[in-house]
């Protein structure tokens, strides 16, 4: 989605409550719910 590889490290602190919610904090506080929607897609799809 052209955005920075973020560390592993911070990766892993954010599993634990489901794949929408690991997509959203990825995306960050800026993503919109149409972001999150298309990085979940993207992500249950790989």
């Amino acid at each position: 989605m052209g955005l920075r590889a973020l560390p592993h490290e911070q990766i892993f602190g954010y599993v634990g409550q489901g794949a929408p919610m690991l997509i959203q904090r990825a995306l960050g506080a800026g993503a919109t719910d149409e972001d999150c929607r298309r990085g979940l897609e993207f992500f249950l799809g790989y």
